[in-house]
C-alpha cells in the first residue's frame, strides 16, 4: 500500500481515539459519505489537514487486510495528539473502500493547543462535501486512554462504531478516574446540505464536577471559572440520563443535563451558541445548600456569569451568618441573583425583594465574605447580636458587614430602630450603628443617634451577656431619656451628659460609674423645676433591681441652683464636693419613694480641692406617696450668713460672718414649698442701711421660715 494510503488511514484512527469523551465535538463529521474514500485518494497534506501523520510500519496480512504499527498524529511544537500501538483494517481491494477498522492501544492527550488542533482538523474536513454514495463501516477501539487537563484520566476505553456516511452509531465504555463511563453517540444530518448533529446520551457516568470544570478550562471551552463555589460542589455527581446535541461547525450545544449526588440533584436545559451558554429551567436541590430554580447565563469568553432564580431556599451549609432567619429572608426576598465577577473580581449572591429591598453576600478572593443589605426590617439581623441585646423594631436603610472568621464587623444606617436589653428599651430612633463581634460572645457597638436629621448623641457598648462597658455622649439628654424606657423611672433631666460606666447584668443590674459629667442640666420632680444650671463631675455606683434603684455618688459641683419657695438658691460659688447615697422605689414604672440616706457637701475650689474652713452640710430624708411628699433634714456648718439670710432679710440689711443652721425642707408635689430652720450665728455682724447702724459679735439662736403652706414635719 502506498505511503499516502498509510497516512490517510490514520485520519480515521486519530478521530476515533477521542470517541469516548470527545464525540460531542464532531466525530461524526469524519464518517460522512465518501469522506474516507476521498482521504485515501488525496492524502493528509493534499487534503489540507493541519499537522502531520507519522507511521512506524505498515504491512499486508492478507489480500484484504493490513496492519499499521506505532501511528502518531502530531503538530510541530506540541505534544502528540494521539498515538496508536496497532491498527488492523479490512478493505475492498477493488473498490478501495474501507470495510472495518480495529485500533489497539490508543494513547491520547488534550490541552488547549491540542484541542484547537483537533478542531482545526474537523473544520478542514468540513470544507469538502461528499462525492460518492456512503458505504457501511465498522470501527472498533480497544484499550484506549486519554489524559485530560487537571490530570483526569480516561482509561480502558472500548468503542464500537457503525457508520454509513453522516449516519453513525457509537457505543463507548471506559473508566474515568477509576469510575465507569458509558455513552452512546449518534451522528446525523437533516439533508446533504445541513450540518451534522452529534447526539451524546450518557448512560453511566460518575464524575467530579470540579474535575469537569477544570477540563473545560484546560481545553479553552470556557475561561477560568471562579473557585468560590468549589467548597460547595459535590465530590461526585452521577450524570446518567444527560443528553447533549452539538453542531461542531456553528459551535452550538443544546440538550438536557441531569446530575445526582449524595444529598442532592440538579437538572437544566442547555442552549449554547458560539458567544454564550444559557442553562434554562435550572432546578437544584441540595440538603446542605438549599434549593433554587431559574436561569443561568454565561459568556463563553468567561467574562460574566449570571444566575437568576425565581424561587430559592437556603440550606445549613451556605456561608451565611448562622443568626440570619433565612426562612423569613426567603419570604421577604423571593428572588436570588448570582453574579460573577464583581468589580473586585469576586462573586455576588443576592436575594431581592420589592422596591429596593436587597441582601447580598460577596464571596471569593483573599478577603472575608461581605454582607450588604438595604431597605430591610432590622429584626432580620437579630441573630448577629449576642444577648442581652434584642431588636424591638426598625428598618435598615443601608447596612454592611464584613464576615471575618470569628470576628464579623457590622455597620448600618437605621430608621425608627428600637433596642431591648434586660427589660429596658431604647427607641424609636434613627442613626448610624457600627458593631464588631469578638470571639467569646463579646460585642462592640457604637451608635450615632439622630432625631430626623438632628443629632442626639453617641452611645457605645462593649461587652457580653453578663458584663459591658457603656459610654454616653449627649448634648440634649432629654431627647435620649424620652426614648429610653425600663422597669425604673429615669430622672426628668435636661442638659448635656458625658458618661462612662461598667455594667454587670445579673438578676439585678450593677453599674460602676467611672465618670459622669453634667453641664447646663436641669432636674424636675413631678413636673416641677427643682434644680437648674447644674454642672457637675461625679462618679459612683448604682444597683437596679426589680422596682428599686440604689445610688452612691461622689463628685464635684461646679454650678447649681436649687428652687426654694419664690426664689432660686445658688449653691455655688464656691463649688463644693459632695457625696450622695440615695434609693428610689418604683411602682408600675412610676417613682413611689425617694430616700436620701446621706448627702454630704463640702466647699471646694474650682479644681475640686476642699477649702480649709469652708462650709459643710449634711442632709437626709424621705419623699413618698402619689405626690412625692416628705421632709429633707439637714445641718450646715460654717455657713456664709450673708448668703444664707439674703432670702429673708430686707435688701438694706446686710448680715456678715459665719454660722450654723439646722434645716427642715418640706417638699410636696415635687417642689419645695417651705423651709423651717434655726440659725446659730458665730459672732455675726449686722449692717443696716449702709453703715447707719452696725452691730457686731451677735450670737444665739434664730428660728426662721421660708415659704408657707404644706404639712409640718
Amino acid at each position: 500500500m502506498a505511503p499516502r494510503r498509510r497516512r490517510l488511514l490514520l485520519i480515521l484512527l486519530m478521530v476515533l481515539v477521542g470517541v469516548p469523551v470527545l464525540a460531542a465535538v464532531g466525530v461524526g463529521s469524519y464518517l460522512r459519505s465518501g469522506g474516507l474514500e476521498r482521504e485515501l485518494e488525496h492524502g493528509w497534506t493534499a487534503y489540507g489537514l493541519p499537522g502531520r501523520l507519522e507511521i512506524g510500519s505498515l504491512r499486508l496480512v492478507g489480500v484484504d487486510e493490513a496492519e499499521a504499527s506505532d501511528v502518531v498524529v502530531i503538530q510541530d511544537g506540541q505534544p502528540e495528539l494521539a498515538r496508536a500501538a496497532k491498527i488492523k483494517l479490512r478493505f475492498d481491494l477493488v473498490d478501495r473502500r474501507l470495510l472495518s477498522l480495529r485500533i489497539d492501544g490508543v494513547k491520547a492527550g488534550l490541552d488547549h493547543e491540542r484541542y484547537r488542533f483537533m478542531l482545526d482538523i474537523i473544520e478542514a474536513e468540513q470544507r469538502h462535501p461528499p462525492t460518492r454514495a456512503p458505504r457501511p463501516v465498522r470501527v472498533e477501539v480497544v484499550d484506549g486512554s486519554i489524559e485530560l487537563p487537571g490530570g483526569l484520566m480516561v482509561t480502558d476505553a472500548a468503542v464500537q462504531v457503525d457508520a454509513l456516511g453522516a449516519h453513525a452509531r457509537v457505543e463507548a465504555v471506559a473508566s474515568v478516574a477509576g469510575r465507569p463511563l458509558r455513552v452512546a453517540v449518534a451522528t446525523d444530518r437533516a439533508s446533504p446540505e445541513a450540518p451534522i448533529i452529534t447526539t451524546v446520551d450518557v448512560r453511566e457516568a460518575i464524575v467530579s464536577p470540579r474535575a469537569v470544570i477544570t477540563v473545560f478550562e484546560g481545553i479553552g471551552m470556557i475561561k477560568e471559572a471562579p473557585d468560590v463555589f468549589d467548597p460547595y460542589l459535590p465530590a461526585l455527581a452521577d450524570c446518567a440520563g444527560t443528553r447533549i446535541l452539538r453542531d461542531v461547525v456553528s459551535d452550538t450545544l443544546r440538550g438536557d443535563v441531569i446530575a445526582k449526588w449524595q444529598g442532592g440533584e440538579g437538572t437544566c436545559v442547555i442552549d449554547a451558541d458560539a458567544r454564550r451558554v444559557v442553562l434554562r429551567r435550572v432546578v437544584v436541590r441540595d440538603a446542605k445548600l438549599g434549593t433554587a430554580s431559574g436561569v443561568l447565563t454565561a459568556d463563553r469568553s468567561g467574562t460574566t456569569v449570571a444566575f437568576d432564580a425565581s424561587t430559592w431556599s437556603a440550606g445549613p451549609g451556605l456561608p451565611l451568618p448562622s443568626g440570619l432567619p433565612m426562612t423569613d429572608v426567603a419570604r421577604l426576598l423571593p428572588e436570588l441573583q448570582i453574579r460573577w465577577p464583581t468589580p473586585d473580581h469576586r462573586t455576588s449572591l443576592a436575594v431581592v425583594g420589592p422596591g429596593r429591598a436587597r441582601l447580598e453576600v460577596i464571596l471569593g478572593g483573599t478577603t472575608p465574605p461581605r454582607l450588604v443589605a438595604s431597605e430591610l426590617p432590622l429584626v432580620l439581623l437579630q441573630g448577629l447580636l449576642p444577648a442581652p441585646l434584642l431588636i424591638g423594631g426598625g428598618h435598615i436603610v443601608q447596612a454592611g458587614a464584613v464576615l471575618h472568621e470569628g470576628r464579623p464587623e457590622f455597620s448600618a444606617r437605621l430608621s425608627q430602630a428600637r433596642m431591648l436589653a434586660q427589660g429596658w428599651s431604647l427607641g424609636p430612633i434613627d442613626g448610624q450603628v457600627a458593631a464588631v463581634l469578638v470571639p467569646g460572645g463579646t460585642v462592640q457597638v457604637s451608635a450615632d443617634l439622630l432625631s430626623g436629621e438632628q443629632p442626639i448623641g453617641r452611645l457605645s457598648f462593649a461587652g457580653n451577656a453578663t458584663t459591658a462597658r457603656i459610654s454616653v455622649e449627649c448634648g440634649a439628654v432629654e431627647s435620649l431619656i424620652a426614648r429610653l424606657r425600663g422597669p425604673a423611672q429615669l430622672p426628668d433631666l435636661t442638659g448635656s451628659v458625658v458618661a462612662l460606666a461598667d455594667v454587670t447584668f445579673t438578676p439585678a443590674v450593677s453599674i460602676d460609674l467611672t465618670s459622669l459629667e453634667l453641664d447646663k442640666a436641669a432636674w424636675r420632680l413631678r413636673n416641677h423645676d427643682f434644680i437648674r444650671y447644674l454642672s457637675a463631675k461625679l462618679r459612683g455606683k448604682a444597683r437596679i433591681a426589680e422596682g428599686k434603684v440604689d445610688v452612691s455618688l461622689d463628685g464635684h459641683l461646679r454650678s447649681c441652683e436649687v428652687r426654694i419657695p419664690g426664689e432660686w438658691l445658688a449653691l455655688t460659688p464656691p463649688s463644693p464636693r459632695f457625696t450622695l447615697d440615695a434609693s428610689a422605689r418604683h411602682e408600675q414604672g412610676q417613682l413611689a419613694e425617694l430616700v436620701l440616706s446621706r448627702a454630704m457637701v463640702r466647699a471646694a475650689d474650682a479644681a475640686g480641692e476642699g477649702i480649709p474652713g469652708g462650709y459643710s452640710a449634711q442632709f437626709e430624708g424621705r419623699l413618698a406617696g402619689e405626690r412625692l411628699a416628705g421632709v429633707i433634714q439637714g445641718v450646715v456648718d460654717h455657713a456664709d450668713l450673708a448668703k444664707l439670710t439674703a432670702f429673708v432679710v430686707p435688701g438694706q440689711v446686710k448680715v456678715g460672718g459665719e454660722g450654723a443652721a439646722a434645716l427642715q425642707i418640706h417638699i410636696d408635689g415635687g417642689e419645695v414649698n417651705r423651709i423651717d430652720g434655726a440659725l446659730l450665728p458665730l459672732g455675726a455682724d449686722l449692717d443696716i442701711e449702709r453703715g447707719k447702724l452696725k452691730v457686731g459679735g451677735i450670737t444665739g439662736s434664730v428660728k426662721f421660715t421660708i415659704g408657707g403652706g404644706g404639712a409640718k414635719p
